[in-house]
């Protein structure tokens, strides 16, 4: 996660680019390992998308014991979904 602050004290959050992410993004990150994107907070429920460890992740919502709410950007697209906490660096 790379961040800085604004002239507010407001924190900025950037991608490993350099780049500004949505204002509802708490941090990016990048998985340990490979995984899958649910469309809900179980392993049980639909993938939307496979992701590899080279994939940014931009971190939503951490409040779910398990599950993260996560946004992905594959191809032009942004996918929205929840990802295992256990495959995210703590």
């Amino acid at each position: 996660m790379l961040s800085s602050c604004g002239q507010n004290g407001n924190q900025l959050v950037t991608t490993a680019d350099g780049s500004e992410v949505p204002a509802d993004v708490m941090f990016t990150t990048k998985p340990l390992i490979s995984g899958d994107l649910y469309n809900q907070p179980s392993f049980e429920s639909t993938s939307l998308v496979r992701f590899d460890a080279s994939q940014e992740i931009q971190v939503l919502d951490t409040t779910d014991a398990i599950f993260i709410k996560a946004r992905i950007a594959k191809d032009t697209t942004e996918i929205t979904g929840f990802i295992a906490k256990a495959i995210l660096p703590e």
